[in-house]
């Protein structure tokens, strides 16, 4: 009895503090400290498009539990600049978060569409992060059209996404969310496991949102558990907690569980009520699910007042005021129609049946091309783990390591011998291959041409950096005791310079080969390229200091072309550092729009270098002629890295030409197919 009373106390008292809040409320002219912050961003003059984006997102985000009309507003002004860009990744997010407000109204259908879309755009970029935020929503959508076993399924995905990812906001997320459906399948225990693991991460990352959400998770499944005394507890810690924070939406669904708790106390079978007490539950239970059906109207939130219309037809027909009962009976009937008509759950499942069917066929096309590219790949791979493994090994490690030194070097001495036969082999068979095609007299000699410049570099520049690392490895071996530490360190450097110069010829041949035997997979799309290209030269940032070299993007905003990504990314890679290589201290280097006709967008990668011979001009692009030279601060090179330039900007259907100025400097000139019209959201 003295339980009981407390109960009705600390509920009343909350009833008044909720009531107080609720009015207080009722027309904010002020949000959270957060929500402050974004809108003042927003606001200001000059936002780039990246930056407003990410802002607009958020505000979207916290304006569902708050008020979904201004989240709508927000979502307009994000759809209007995804209309007017091809960036992959903006559609993929914007995808997300137009999902995320669709299924706040209730448009399962449409929500689960775009999920779909967003999942599609980010597993086409191997965007983990982005997977990760699609499968957990994917996975509690399922959840409310009670389709638990794709529920599961795609919240466990999320869950191992997150652990990989190790991000613990994520990790409590998808615990929480596996509860939740356990729960729902009356697996109670399990669902009280996986609440208590997320509240545990969340108190650690002070995520006040986060407890919440997970203690009223909890308190939940105690009502289930009927234990009614831990369930009020963790519900009065929720209520408190939601308040202070001004989250609505939390606030409506602890007042909707509120009055089914005191519904399902008023009728607990193994306690002994008066009449008077049982009303008294009664009545807190019709208390609360008014306020929460209030609540709900309000955010438009119509998955919630179908479960509290239910629960209030229940409290009504307990308080024998039948007529209330039939009304919010017919209501529920009314909404449960139209958010799990035998269509919209179909339409869902078909979505998810497309998805996933091209997912298995994307996997299944990887393992096909991972097996034939493995056999090529291993003995390259062994040498260049070898070499970096011997690099650190060397640095890191006392004299009694360092005597070993030798034994190791002569190991990966027989593995770049071994690597060097398999080379010879595939050699040969390109040689057969060509006799059996009974080629010209002219393509056999260039053939034999391409084989015998394959066997120098194999000779002379992989024998050059092993002799280099073997000689100075053993004056170190041998002398080191006598040697200056200025001395040790110079010998050092010649070690790590020469198995960097040997991983990238062994990372260029490697290249060159997959593009022979068509192993390059592209996956063109559309993209802006003045963004790709300034991640090129803050990659190559340090190499342009060194030499106080100046490296300008001319190129325009909204420059789109059509190719893949990770080649052209290449091109631009090599085109920039080869521009810095060959330009002397003080100089400059610029990368250009040169203007677009009905197919193809010009650029000009332009420099104050040295430049090039007219003799050598012809060269520059062929495997038979090709040639290094060191650049103006003597540094080295594999002679391949413009070969590949040209052969993956022909696999993108471009052209690529060359001019150049002796001591005034070089210009490349390619040509890349625009962007095509892709339909926009």
């Amino acid at each position: 009895m003295k339980n009981l009373l407390k109960i009705i106390v600390l509920f009343i008292v909350l009833i008044i503090w909720d009531s107080q809040h609720l009015k207080s409320n009722e027309k904010p002219t002020k949000y959270s400290v957060f929500i402050d912050s974004l809108i003042v961003e927003l606001n200001k003059i000059g936002i780039k498009d990246t930056f407003k984006l990410d802002v607009l997102q958020s505000l979207v985000r916290e304006f569902i539990n708050i008020d979904i009309k201004v989240a709508e507003s927000y979502n307009n002004e994000i759809s209007k600049i995804i209309q007017n860009s091809n960036n992959p990744y903006w559609k993929a997010n914007a995808y997300n978060t137009f999902g995320l407000l669709n299924w706040a109204k209730s448009d399962f259908t449409k929500a689960l569409d775009l999920f779909l879309q967003s999942a599609k755009i980010n597993d086409s970029l191997k965007n983990e992060n982005g997977l990760l935020r699609n499968y957990g929503n994917i996975g509690l959508l399922n959840y409310s059209t009670k389709n638990f076993e794709k529920a599961i399924e795609y919240t466990t995905k999320a869950l191992k996404l997150a652990e990989k990812l190790k991000m613990k906001r994520e990790v409590a997320l998808s615990y929480g969310n596996l509860g939740i459906i356990y729960q729902s399948q009356g697996k109670l225990k399990d669902a009280l496991i996986n609440h208590t693991k997320a509240l545990k991460i969340t108190q650690e990352l002070e995520d006040r949102r986060g407890i919440i959400r997970n203690l009223s998770n909890i308190a939940v499944v105690h009502t289930s558990m009927r234990n009614f005394s831990e369930a009020i507890k963790k519900y009065s810690e929720a209520l408190e907690l939601a308040i202070q924070e001004q989250d609505n939406r939390s606030i409506l669904l602890l007042q909707g569980n509120l009055g089914f708790t005191f519904y399902e106390i008023a009728n607990d079978s193994t306690k002994s009520y008066s009449n008077t007490e049982k009303k008294s539950f009664l009545t807190l239970s019709e208390t609360y699910l008014l306020k929460a059906i209030e609540n709900a109207k309000k955010m438009n939130f119509d998955d919630a007042l179908y479960e509290y219309y239910h629960s209030l037809s229940r409290t009504y027909a307990a308080l024998s005021d039948f007529k209330n009962a039939y009304m919010y009976k017919d209501l529920y009937y009314s909404i449960k129609d139209s958010l799990f008509s035998v269509e919209n759950n179909k339409a869902i499942n078909d979505l998810q049946s497309k998805f996933e069917k091209q997912l298995v066929e994307k996997e299944n096309q990887l393992l096909k091309k991972d097996n034939q590219v493995k056999q090529i790949t291993i003995y390259a791979s062994i040498v260049i783990i070898m070499l970096i493994l011997a690099g650190l090994y060397f640095v890191y490690r006392n004299n009694k390591i360092t005597t070993n030194l030798n034994e190791q070097l002569e190991k990966q001495n027989q593995k770049i011998l071994d690597a060097k036969v398999e080379l010879e082999r595939l050699l040969k068979m390109i040689s057969a291959k060509n006799f059996e095609l009974e080629f010209t007299n002219n393509e056999l000699a260039q053939t034999n041409a391409t084989k015998d410049k394959l066997f120098s570099i194999i000779s002379h520049d992989l024998r050059n950096p092993l002799q280099a690392i073997l000689l100075n490895s053993e004056l170190m071996n041998n002398f080191r005791s006598k040697m200056t530490e200025d001395e040790q360190k110079e010998r050092i450097s010649t070690i790590l310079e020469s198995s960097n110069n040997l991983n990238k010829l062994l990372e260029d041949l490697l290249q060159w080969s997959r593009t022979q035997m068509k192993r390059i997979e592209l996956h063109p799309v559309d993209f802006d390229l003045k963004s790709l290209v300034d991640v090129v030269i803050n990659l190559h940032s340090e190499q342009a200091n060194q030499k106080n070299i100046k490296v300008e993007n001319h190129i325009p905003e909204s420059i789109n072309i059509f190719a893949d990504m990770n080649t052209i990314n290449a091109v631009f890679r090599n085109l920039i550092s080869n521009a810095i290589k060959f330009t002397s201290n003080g100089g400059n280097v610029q990368i250009e729009y040169g203007g677009a006709d009905d197919k193809f967008c010009s650029i000009n990668v332009k420099d104050s270098g040295i430049g090039i011979p007219k003799d050598n001009l012809e060269k520059l692009f062929s495997i038979a002629s090709s040639f290094t030279t060191r650049g103006t601060n003597n540094e080295l090179g594999t002679g391949l890295g413009l070969i590949l330039v040209k052969e993956f900007v022909n696999l993108n259907n471009g052209e690529i030409k060359v001019e150049s100025v002796i001591d005034k400097g070089t210009t490349f000139t390619i040509k890349l197919p625009k962007s095509q019209n892709a339909s926009d959201f």
